[in-house]
Parts: C-alpha cells; sequence; structure tokens
C-alpha cells in the first residue's frame, strides 16, 4: 500500500471518529463538562483565582521591600595633599506593628474570595445547561407531536377526498379538512423552528460549533425529583453551600484585614542601616536606625476608605443572604407546583393518546365516524401530550433554577 494510500485511509477513520463523535447522544453531564470546559466566564474566573494565589505569594515574602545599597566617593584636598574619601552603606526597612500578617491575611482571604467565584461560576453554567437542555428536549419531543400531527391530518385530508369522491361526505369536510392540514403545518414548521433555536442556544452555552449537536434529546421523565425537602432545610442548604455567599464572607474577612492593615500601617516602621565610609584616612563603621514621626501623615485617607468597604462587604452580605432566603423558597414552591401539574398526567397516557389518534383517523377514513368528532378526538389527543410535555419541561425549568440556587455543583452521570 503507498503513503497515499495509508494517508486516505488514515483521514477517513478520523472523519469516521469525528462523525461518531458528533452523533453521540449529549447527556446532560457531557453537556455540562463542554460548557465548563469552554466557559469565557469560567476562564477568567480562573484567570483570577490565579491572580489572586499571586498577590498572596507576594504578601507571604519575609520583608515588604527591597533594601538599599548606597555608595559614595570623592576626593578630599587638605593643603599640599589629596585623598579619596568613600562611604558604603546598606538598609532595610522593616515592617512593625503585624503588617505582614495583616496583609497575609488579606491575601489569603481574597484568595479563597476568588476561588469560591470560580466555583460559583461553574455551579451557576451548570443550572443554566440544564435548563437549556431540558428546553431543548421539550421542543424537540413538541416537534415530534407537531409532525405526528401534521401527518395525521395528511391522512385526514386525502380521506375526506376520497369520501367526497365516494359521495359519503359534502365539500365542506374536504375543506376543513384542507384547512386543517394547513394549520398543522404551519405549527410543525413552529415547533421545529422552536427546537432550532434552543438547540443553536445550547450551542452557543457549550461553546459548539454551530449545527454540531446532532442528538439533543434528555429524557426528561428520568429527571422527575422525588420529595423536595421542606423550605427551611432547604434555605440551610444553599446558605452552608452556595459559593458566592462564601465569596462575600471572605470578602468580608479581607475588607477587614485591609482595615486591619491600613490602620497598623500607622505605626512607623524602622528602617535598620550599616555603612562603613573612609575619612581622612579613617575608616567609620555605622549602625544607624532610622524612624519616621507620625506627626502628619497617619494614612487616615485609606483608613478611612477601608472601614468603609469593610462596611460596604458587610451590607452586601447581609443583602446576598435575604435574597439567597428568598430565591430559595420561590425556587422550592416553583418545583411542588410543577410536580403536581406532572402528576396530573398518565405516563402511559402519550402512548395511548397517539394510538387513538391513528384509531380515529382510520375510523374517519373507513366512514364509521364523521369530521367533527374524528376533529375533537385529534385536538384533544394533540393537545393533552403538548400539555404533558409542557408540564415536564416546566418541572425540568424548575428543578434546574432551584439547583443553581442551592449553589449545586456539577451532576452526576
Amino acid at each position: 500500500m503507498s503513503l497515499r494510500e495509508v494517508a486516505a485511509v488514515v483521514l477517513a477513520a478520523v472523519s469516521m471518529v469525528g462523525v461518531a463523535l458528533a452523533s453521540e447522544p449529549l447527556t446532560l453531564a457531557s453537556a455540562t463538562e463542554r460548557a465548563l470546559a469552554r466557559s469565557p466566564e469560567v476562564r477568567s474566573a480562573e484567570s483570577d483565582v490565579r491572580a489572586a494565589r499571586a498577590r498572596l505569594e507576594e504578601a507571604s515574602q519575609p520583608l515588604a521591600s527591597n533594601p538599599e545599597l548606597l555608595v559614595g566617593a570623592g576626593p578630599r584636598n587638605t593643603g599640599p595633599s589629596r585623598t579619596l574619601d568613600y562611604e558604603v552603606a546598606l538598609s532595610q526597612r522593616v515592617e512593625a506593628g503585624g503588617q505582614r500578617g495583616a496583609r497575609m491575611a488579606s491575601a489569603r482571604a481574597a484568595l479563597g474570595a476568588a476561588e469560591s467565584r470560580l466555583s460559583a461560576a461553574k455551579a451557576r453554567l451548570t443550572a443554566e445547561v440544564r435548563e437549556l437542555l431540558g428546553r431543548a428536549s421539550a421542543a424537540r419531543l413538541r416537534a415530534e407531536v407537531a409532525i405526528d400531527a401534521h401527518r395525521f391530518s395528511e391522512q385526514a385530508a386525502e380521506a375526506a377526498e376520497r369520501r367526497f369522491q365516494a359521495g359519503d361526505v359534502a365539500r365542506i369536510d374536504v375543506n376543513s379538512a384542507r384547512l386543517e392540514r394547513g394549520r398543522a403545518a404551519r405549527a410543525r414548521q413552529e415547533a421545529e423552528l422552536e427546537h432550532h433555536g434552543l438547540v443553536s442556544e445550547l450551542e452557543l452555552a457549550l461553546g459548539a460549533e454551530p449545527s454540531s449537536l446532532q442528538d439533543v434529546s434528555a429524557p426528561l421523565d428520568d429527571w422527575v425529583p422525588g420529595p423536595v425537602a421542606s423550605e427551611e432545610a432547604l434555605v440551610q442548604e444553599a446558605l452552608a453551600a452556595r459559593h458566592d455567599l462564601a465569596a462575600a464572607r471572605l470578602e468580608v474577612i479581607a475588607a477587614a484585614a485591609e482595615a486591619s492593615l491600613a490602620g497598623r500601617m500607622a505605626v512607623p516602621s524602622p528602617t535598620f542601616s550599616f555603612s562603613a565610609a573612609r575619612e581622612e584616612r579613617a575608616t567609620v563603621v555605622l549602625g544607624t536606625l532610622s524612624l519616621e514621626l507620625p506627626f502628619f501623615a497617619r494614612n487616615l485617607g485609606a483608613r478611612g476608605a477601608t472601614v468603609a468597604r469593610l462596611e460596604q462587604a458587610r451590607e452586601t452580605l447581609s443583602a446576598l443572604e435575604r435574597r439567597v432566603s428568598q430565591e430559595v423558597r420561590l425556587a422550592a414552591e416553583r418545583v411542588r407546583a410543577a410536580r403536581r401539574m406532572v402528576a396530573a398526567f398518565d405516563p402511559a397516557m402519550a402512548s395511548a393518546l397517539a394510538e387513538d389518534l391513528a384509531l380515529a383517523t382510520r375510523a374517519y377514513d373507513a366512514g364509521q365516524i364523521d369530521f367533527l368528532r374524528y376533529q375533537l378526538i385529534r385536538r384533544d389527543a394533540i393537545d393533552a401530550r403538548r400539555e404533558r410535555i409542557d408540564a415536564l419541561e416546566a418541572l425540568s425549568r424548575a428543578m434546574a433554577r432551584l439547583e443553581g440556587v442551592l449553589g449545586q455543583g456539577l451532576p452526576p452521570n
């Protein structure tokens, strides 16, 4: 086999693998994994974590400033003789009053807040993907119902034509059947357009190429939850698990550490120096201590700003806790209401309604029922199937939002 033939075989195999991957059913877990891997929001949050980690590393250095080296030299004229005097001095500023500890505490809390914001972004994206996948799956089911309705309307129109030619029905039956066929065709186009639009939204959320998702059909029946815990239990769970709340709490700690640091900066930091000089053929070695006297500059601006920031962080945390409590209660009530809607439908009803519609179409074709009776059966069957899909979609969206407000992470496979 030539090299060209080998390359052709390899390319064909790669193409087949790509098609297999593209046609692989999209599950909730795989959709979430793809979204997390390509989300700009998650990438930005990860960058914030790296930046916060670098600031903590800088704050952990033993000394906050570099040593200073001073070198000086010059001639000395003393009458007929001329000598060279020089001086070498090394100084280092040392933080006092716990400034380094306060700076490290602030940087450590800021890192924790950045990590919590990253987790919050991932949890938020997980809930959004679940909701989008549920909506796209429901739209696909509605499109399937519309396709069935269109097919049966075509069969009914053909049956009306045959019965009219045989003299069994009046022209009004033919006209009504054609009208229903046109309505069914329009409903099918609208349902397919809705499904296409939601799949496009899902592709955008996953960072996928347009028209790359081949099979978006998550089983909505499998997402029906068990009993929902009490509102108080859910609120406590959210207050303990929400990553944005954890970030807000750490922001309070960071602001408190910054306020402490600003207050400690008013304490002057000593500078220790060691110098060696040569003057008039004599060597002079000195050790000095310099201390800034805080008479005028006492860091009042920074102290006031950090105290205000601390108060703001506390208010933000308190407001977020109140909002989380309200969100959880509202989301739990929506889940319970959606569960009641789903429970009103018999799971076996969908197949039974499809069977009834097929039987009614054949019955009309055989002249066993009139067109009005057929239309009533058809509309009841189609509406009931759509209503059950709408109820499952509402429950799916309610569960996605409840998981989002609870701050839950990735779903299991």
